[in-house]
Order: C-alpha cells, then sequence, then structure tokens
C-alpha cells in the first residue's frame, strides 16, 4: 500500500514540476492537528511528519548527496536519490470483524498479564502474548523493575504458552504492533496491583499508613524518608509465611491477574466509521543507489531513516526492529518474488530458489529518532516492528528510477531483479515504448 501511495506521490510531483520533498509537506498531516481524526474514523494520535522528514534528510546529508549525485553523473555513473514517508498502524480494534464479516460478535483489543513476587522478592511474569524474538523478555522485565523498584535481573519472564497458567483473551498474541499499548497496559495493571498490596501489607509493619510509603531501592520507604524502613524481602517473605499477622482481610501471597481492554477501541458507529488501528508511528527513508546498466544490478550506497515510535522503552531493541525490518524491505525491493509456471506450478518453494539478501546486500543504516509520545497508550510508546519495511520498498524504487532517469523509465512492480531491470534498460535504449514488466518506458532512447 504505502508503495503504491509513495510512489505515485513522486510521480505527481515529477508531472506537475514540484520537488518531491515540498508535495509530501503540503499533504502532511501538521502536528498542531493531531490527534486527527481521518475521513473513516480512524484517529491519528501523535506525530511530527515534517520534523521525522526533516531528520531523515539531516542524518543523510542531503545536500551533501545531491554533490555526490551531480558529480557522479558527471562521471557517466547511474545514481539516484529516493525518499518515502510512512505512517505505521499499531494495534488492530477486533471490532473491525464486523466490517469484515457482518457478525457483531466480537470487538475490541486487549491483552492478560500475571506477576507474581516471589517469597524472596523476585518476580515472574507471564503474558497472553509470548515472545518469539521481539525482545519482550527485556522489555517487559524493564517495566515491572521500574513499577516494583526491583532490577531487571530480578525478574523473570516466561518464555512459553500454557492456557492453565498463563492468563488470555481471545485477542491475546502477537500481531498488528499491539504490545506498546495494550500489552503494555496488561503488565502495568498487573505490576501496580502487586505494589499497592506490598504497600497495605507493610503499613502495619513500618507503623504509617499505606498512602504515606513507597518502594524504592528494593524497599519500602516513607515518601520523602532517607533510608528504606523495610526491605521487600521481608515484606515479601510475610505475605507467603506470616500468615496470622496479615492485615485484616488481606489474602496470602502476592500475585495479580490484570485484564487490560485498550480504552480507544469502539464499536462499529454511524456512517460504519471506526478506529481501526489505535495509534500511528511514522518513519521516513532517504536511499541513494547506483545502477550498473550493462548488468541492471543496484547497490544501495547510503540509506538514512528517521523513525518515531513515541517513547523508546529500550532504544537498542528498537534500532534493531528499524535494521531488521528495512533489510526486508531491501529484500522485498530487490530479491524476493513469488513464481509460478504456466500450470500453476510453485517454482521458489525453497531458499535455493526464493532470493534472499544476505549480510552482502544490506548496507550500513544511519538511524535517526524522534519521540513523541501517544497521549492514548500506558507508557506513551508505539510499535516499532513494521516501521522499516513500509517505506524502504517505495524509497528504494524511487531511488533506482532517479538513476534510470536518462532512459526515460517509470517503475511500477517489483521485484527490482537485474534481470529485469537490464531489460527494460535495454529495451528503452532501442527506444521501444511498452507497458509490462517492470514499467513503462515513457520515452523512447537516450
Amino acid at each position: 500500500m504505502c508503495f503504491a501511495v509513495e510512489r505515485a506521490v513522486t510521480l505527481a510531483a515529477h508531472r506537475l514540476g514540484i520537488d518531491p520533498i515540498d508535495l509530501r509537506r503540503r499533504n502532511f498531516i501538521p502536528a498542531e492537528a493531531m490527534p486527527y481524526e481521518s475521513p473513516v474514523g480512524n484517529t491519528y494520535d501523535s506525530g511530527d511528519y515534517n520534523a521525522t522528514l526533516d531528520k531523515a534528510l539531516d542524518t543523510a546529508r542531503y545536500p551533501e548527496l545531491l554533490r555526490e549525485q551531480a558529480e557522479a553523473r558527471k562521471q557517466g555513473r547511474y545514481v539516484g536519490i529516493g525518499i518515502a514517508s510512512a505512517v505505521e498502524p499499531n494495534t488492530l480494534n477486533l471490532s473491525a470483524y464486523e466490517l469484515m464479516t457482518g457478525k457483531n460478535d466480537t470487538s475490541g483489543v486487549g491483552e492478560g498479564a500475571l506477576v507474581r513476587m516471589e517469597a524472596d522478592a523476585t518476580v515472574r511474569v507471564a503474558l497472553g502474548n509470548v515472545p518469539s524474538g521481539q525482545g519482550y523478555e527485556t522489555t517487559v522485565a524493564q517495566i515491572v523493575a521500574d513499577e516494583l523498584s526491583l532490577t531487571p535481573d530480578d525478574v523473570n519472564v516466561t518464555t512459553w504458552f500454557d492456557s492453565n497458567y498463563n492468563p488470555w483473551l481471545y485477542c491475546s498474541g502477537s500481531f498488528a504492533n499491539k504490545f506498546s499499548g495494550t500489552d503494555v497496559g496488561a503488565i502495568i495493571g498487573a505490576a501496580r496491583t502487586v505494589r499497592e498490596k506490598i504497600l497495605r501489607l507493610a503499613a502495619p509493619l513500618c507503623g504509617h499508613a499505606a498512602a504515606d510509603l513507597t518502594l524504592r531501592d528494593k524497599g519500602v520507604w516513607l515518601r520523602g524518608g532517607n533510608e528504606a524502613l523495610m526491605p521487600l524481602k521481608s515484606i515479601a517473605n510475610a505475605a507467603y509465611r506470616d500468615l496470622l499477622r496479615l492485615p485484616a482481610g488481606e489474602m496470602p501471597g502476592l500475585e495479580a491477574r490484570h485484564y487490560y481492554v485498550d480504552p480507544q477501541a469502539n464499536l462499529l458507529a454511524e456512517g460504519r466509521k471506526l478506529r481501526f488501528q489505535l495509534s500511528y508511528s511514522n518513519s521516513a527513508h532517504v536511499v541513494m543507489t547506483e545502477v550498473n546498466p550493462g548488468t541492471g544490478a543496484v547497490k544501495i550506497l547510503r540509506y538514512a531513516i528517521c523513525h518515531d515510535c513515541g517513547r523508546e522503552i529500550n532504544p537498542l531493541l528498537v534500532e534493531g526492529f528499524v535494521h531488521g525490518a528495512t533489510a526486508h524491505g531491501i529484500g522485498g525491493t530487490l530479491f524476493e518474488e513469488l513464481m509460478y509456471d504456466e500450470s500453476g506450478q510453485f517454482l521458489t518453494g525453497s531458499f535455493m530458489d526464493y532470493l534472499k539478501p544476505t549480510a552482502l546486500d544490506i548496507p550500513e543504516f544511519d538511524v535517526g529518532t524522534l519521540e513523541t509520545p501517544s497521549p492514548f497508550t500506558p507508557l506513551g510508546s508505539k510499535g516499532v516492528g513494521e516501521g522499516g519495511a513500509i517505506p524502504s520498498l517505495a524509497a528504494i524504487t524511487n531511488s533506482v528510477e532517479d538513476a534510470l532517469k536518462p532512459f526515460g523509465v517509470t517503475l511500477n512492480s517489483l521485484p527490482l531483479t537485474p534481470g529485469r531491470l537490464w531489460e527494460t534498460i535495454s529495451e528503452s535504449s532501442r527506444g521501444l515504448i511498452r507497458t509490462r514488466g517492470l514499467g513503462t518506458i515513457v520515452d523512447g532512447g537516450r
């Protein structure tokens, strides 16, 4: 979708004689308009798209790229620059099922979390959405440790799912970038319930009201005090062991399950309006490529990215997502294709035939970041898992097309394999006009 939209913007800019950067700026939702409701009912929660594009251009050292491109063209090299901007939706509202199926038995989106402090004050966390490479173990441990005044090393996050133990809902699982909002809401809810119980259990032991106490440095402190009144281990031990001295009405143990329902989700409204997704990250990519017209091979010379996923819980993990997703985008643009023969036989069913990028094909990424926190998620964080892939296809294609500008080629399909590019370049050189294959040759020859 972003490939089609961002390619259309670039083509429109060329046809109108407007700088593609300027045309994008004219059509961005301004930062001061956030939160912004779209005509179909989606609410863009936060973001400064102009600032993201500015940061991407600065990170790329855009004026320097233009000078390098001009010098390369003087040398007869085919070097191009491409840009693309994108929003990345997060957290699918399952009320959309009514739009898709006509049935109204599913709605909203949520997640469950369990937080249990053991007698030694270590913590165990179980989720309805278990990690499968996203680094939840690290992020969840950070959040829970912060809520309970522990260190992440004190928190163990289960990496498995068992419905006899893990809390879960119909919408549990890893999909639609929902972790940063919905899952985090469940984790914080469970951790804060445990924290409040710790303070209630500590109150009679410390001789102060629970409202006057706080957690700090693995202990219970008097608000504004200079030293710990009790270590957390003592309270946790009492919760499981000294049962007859617990405050009246308090159950033993320190365990809480919390089910969080995203408050931004809504039911299908009049006019069939719906908040289909509940928050939106954004990113901008700037790419410089060089094309060898003799072989059709594309080499990425520079790749700059700016992304904004709200407040970053773990910046290193975020950058890893950006690198990995962009690598996927490079694969989708230049290499990967599902191919069938005339009888419908699938031809690319293994990595012997389905080409993927390797480390040799992935450039160094220059990454800049912005943080415009969402006003609607518990920590102001937003999704980032797909942000590198979404604009990359258009940015790379815009760059390759710019490199081939002397051939008058418009590229409108993927992947940009060397064979296809070579065929398109060759036919352009012979002055042929075609509308199949990679694209259309809009003027014949050089």
